[in-house]
């Protein structure tokens, strides 16, 4: 009897499980949109740690080729936007009712929830406000600085190194580091020349994906209820209780005034702490360590992975190569060996960087999650609550926009055909209220690395490296980074 009962109630669960299912799978039909077949249990998601999401992104933008296509996050509808007019609408024109992302870190994980990345309007607003401050053009003149110190150091370290078997992220990673550690936190740092230091080693460990970290980071961007439920962490819990305490440390010694203009991010952090604990928020010490750590995560990596695939693509691009060592030649002669100045004038260089972040960007789709019903055209309208995600990183290599798009050619963004480019097809930033703060900085970073290596070393590629498009991405994380050690030659200027 027992059996019958355990039986019969096991076929309503599964008959129960499947009708709800059809309802599930028939959503993008019954409103006539293309979509991706859903599996019954991860919906489109299958491809999480097998393959990057900027990857199966670009497959479905090429695959399809729609203006929209609709997917599901486990059994979630969400819908994907492959036109550049309809990212326009999400991202600038109506803005408003897309003002937060889908992806929410675990409330249990204070600095994952609290952090700019994940915040919720209108706290997300404020901060934003608050934080830009630290990168206008007047506070990243002594990023510039440290900067030139910095890319001197880089080409110490690669003489000091031989020249050759250098992993190249793990040296920019090293740079990038000291360059945020000075001038956002104030901490003197030596990464670049000796690969360690207390920011760098929690920097390591945030480039480290364990299968638990690769689990996290699924839950928290694609089923943020799960990732609430069993408190996934944004972040390893060793490096942010460091960082924790390294700041607690910071605060002992330092002290700002409320009035007074703040100088480097640090003084932004160290002010928002000071206006926190005058209105009583008990939080205030995880909130002001949470925008440190994304703030970190966001600058250090994404610019060390750019720098990484430009110095790897350049070692196969040798005309463009030599074009760029010749401009800043010129420039050399112009202003002596003043970085500042050489990259300031540098316009090749511009180009190179550019293209390098059309074809690898690091993060270029963007998720949003509407806020009230929306018409997305006269054939859909969505609910409040749908994830959107604006496929960047798809239109970035459309043939319709970008004649040949994985063939290397910096000349698109000359300032004669960067014009002709058609506006929201090229996104490596993002774009509009939530457009990447940290843009100015990474470009500094960059064009200093590069002028001070290019003028130093001819780089070569080496024999059995693959080619820039060959060479595997990362298969755990979320962002498009290199998935193996890619290292080049680097021959010294005569």
């Amino acid at each position: 009897m027992l059996l019958i009962i355990l039986v019969t109630s096991l076929s309503i669960l599964v008959a129960l499980f499947y009708i709800k299912w059809l309802k599930v799978r028939s959503y993008w039909a019954e409103r006539g949109v293309p979509f991706v077949p859903p599996n019954p249990f991860m919906g489109n998601l299958t491809f999480l740690q097998r393959k990057n999401p900027s990857i199966w992104m670009r497959e479905v933008y090429t695959r399809y080729r729609a203006p929209y296509v609709g997917m599901w996050l486990f059994w979630r509808p969400a819908l994907i936007i492959n036109s550049p007019e309809l990212a326009r609408n999400v991202l600038v024109r109506d803005s408003g009712n897309f003002r937060n992302k889908f992806m929410t870190a675990s409330s249990k994980d204070p600095i994952g929830a609290l952090n700019l990345l994940f915040l919720k309007d209108p706290a997300w607003t404020n901060l934003r406000r608050r934080l830009t401050v630290a990168f206008t053009s007047a506070k990243l003149k002594s990023v510039q600085a440290v900067a030139v110190i910095k890319s001197h150091d880089l080409v110490t370290r690669i003489q000091n190194d031989g020249h050759n078997n250098i992993s190249l992220r793990t040296m920019f990673a090293d740079y990038t580091t000291d360059l945020f550690s000075i001038t956002a936190f104030e901490l003197a740092s030596d990464a670049t020349l000796t690969g360690e230091g207390a920011i760098r080693a929690i920097t390591k460990d945030f480039m480290q994906f364990s299968a638990y970290r690769g689990i996290s980071w699924c839950g928290i961007f694609f089923w943020p209820e799960l990732a609430d439920l069993f408190g996934l962490p944004f972040l390893p819990k060793e490096s942010t209780d460091t960082l924790r305490n390294i700041f607690k440390i910071i605060f002992e010694r330092k002290d700002v005034e409320l009035n007074k203009e703040p100088r480097t991010l640090l003084d932004v952090l160290m002010q928002l702490k000071k206006k926190s604990e005058e209105d009583d928020n008990e939080d205030s010490e995880d909130f002001i360590i949470a925008q440190a750590a994304v703030l970190l995560i966001g600058g250090f990596d994404t610019s060390a992975a750019t720098l990484t695939y430009v110095i790897y693509q350049l070692a196969y691009s040798p005309e463009v190569q030599e074009k760029l060592y010749q401009e800043l030649l010129e420039l050399k002669e112009k202003h002596g060996y003043q970085l500042d100045a050489i990259v300031a004038e540098s316009t090749y260089m511009d180009c190179i960087i550019k293209e390098v972040l059309r074809i690898f960007p690091p993060m270029s789709w963007l998720d949003r999650v509407a806020l009230e019903d929306y018409k997305v055209d006269e054939h859909l309208t969505i609910p409040a609550g749908m994830p959107i995600y604006v496929n960047g990183v798809g239109m970035q290599v459309d043939p319709q926009y970008y004649d040949d798009p994985y063939t290397f050619d910096p000349e698109r963004f000359s300032a004669e055909n960067e014009k002709n480019i058609p506006a929201y097809t090229y996104m490596p930033f993002g774009d509009g209220p939530r457009v990447c703060i940290g843009k100015r900085f990474a470009m500094i970073a960059m064009k200093n690395a590069m002028a001070a290596i290019i003028l130093n070393y001819r780089v070569e590629s080496c024999p059995g490296s693959p080619k820039p498009m060959d060479a595997e991405i990362e298969k755990r994380g979320l962002f498009l980074m290199p998935g193996e050690d890619l290292k080049v030659n680097f021959i010294p200027r005569k």
